[in-house]
This record gives C-alpha cells, structure tokens and sequence, in this order.
C-alpha cells in the first residue's frame, strides 16, 4: 500500500493528525536599524519554549502580518520604538504596548 493511499485511507477515517502551527509568535523587522533588538527577542523567546519565526529582512507591517498568519502565529510582536514592542492577537488584532521585559509575561 503506497503513502498516498494510506494518507486518503486515514483522512477518510478522521484519524489524520491535524497540521499544528508552525510558530506562536512572529517578530516584525520592519527597520534594519531593529536587527540587534529583534534577534534579542527572538533568541528570549524560544529560550522561553514558544516557537518563533521572524522577518530575516526589513518589510511592510501587512506583508509580514499576512505572512504571520500563513504561519500560523497566534501573536506578532513588532518593535515600535527603543525597548517597546507591540504585541498584536492574530485572532482579534487586539494590540498591546510593552516593554522587551513585559513581552514574555503578556504572551503567557
């Protein structure tokens, strides 16, 4: 029996595991002059056990937003200015400011 008949064999039965997210939080860079501050809380992030995917190159807020959601971010957290970050729900795009030391206990 070939993988694409057991695959079809299992979606049929409801027994094919379901995709799961491919992260929890997306990090905007929408500056390169943010690189340095947006790696830090990347690397902060997933030390802390969230799955974590970034923007390795400067673009729009809605490209990166779209791409977020692709992936299946429950959250994007973009830096607005020096140590404060908008941290934004997929699900509502209900926002909230904080500061880098903020951003882990607002996400838990």
């Amino acid at each position: 029996m070939g993988d694409v008949v057991l695959a079809d064999m299992l979606r049929e039965k409801g027994l094919f595991p379901q995709p799961s997210s491919v992260c929890d939080v997306f990090v905007q860079l929408t500056e390169e002059s943010q690189r340095a501050e947006a790696l830090s809380m990347v690397q902060s992030l997933r030390e802390a056990g969230f799955k974590v995917e970034w923007a390795m190159t400067p673009g729009g807020g809605s490209k990166q937003w779209k791409i977020a959601c692709e992936l299946g971010a429950s959250h994007v957290l973009c830096l607005v200015e020096i140590d404060v970050w908008e941290l934004r729900k997929t699900s509502t795009k209900e926002a909230r400011r904080c500061s880098s030391k903020e951003v882990l206990d607002a996400l838990v």
